[in-house]
């Protein structure tokens, strides 16, 4: 089951994002710098509490899947300054992992983008294969790889009364700056 995420399940997201963070999945500062993981803690609060990311201003949701009551994985999205939704951030327990959590997590939310036609972003670390392969069998394209080897993917809904996307002319943004912002955490 699919749900809002809450305060309730901060320790939650917490703990799976330093265990993604140890295995590159996440910045590693997170588990190297105690300032990063207190900001952390900060900016998945605000998300939770008041929907907002304190790295960026910008709106952020969070969602939980759960198994027989329990927790066993987290999404979290995020606008972005353009006029796209970030897949900001994903984890799965890894007692649950390789069972298609994230994949049917990813069907029942692109399933709410579909009717209005959005652009949906995500960016995976060089760790993340397998998340990066999901997307890929999810329609997501790779639209860049940066110096640091973060991809960028985009997922377009197909509309059969318009022509393919030219990402180059839907953003607001530039790529390269979507790029440069990798999980930068400052202190509030």
């Amino acid at each position: 089951m699919l749900r809002n995420a809450g305060i309730s399940d901060l320790s939650f997201m917490h703990k799976l994002i330093l265990i993604g963070s140890q295995k590159g999945h996440f910045n590693p500062e997170f588990n190297l710098n105690q300032l990063a993981n207190e900001s952390l803690k900060k900016n998945l609060r605000s998300i939770l509490n008041d929907q907002k990311r304190l790295d960026a201003d910008l709106k952020a949701s969070a969602f939980i899947t759960e198994h027989n009551g329990k927790p066993i994985a987290f999404m979290i999205l995020s606008k972005t300054q353009g006029n796209a939704t970030e897949i900001w951030m994903m984890g799965t327990d890894p007692q649950y992992q390789g069972k298609g959590i994230a994949s049917s997590s990813l069907d029942k939310i692109l399933n709410k983008f579909k009717t209005n036609n959005s652009v949906v972003l995500a960016k995976c670390h060089p760790a993340s294969e397998v998340m990066l392969r999901l997307l890929i069998k999810k329609g997501f394209e790779i639209l860049k790889t940066g110096e640091s080897g973060i991809s960028l993917l985009a997922y377009n809904f197909p509309s059969p009364s318009k022509k393919p996307r030219s990402w180059s002319r839907l953003f607001k943004f530039r790529i390269r700056d979507f790029m440069l912002n990798n999980y930068l955490f400052i202190h509030y």
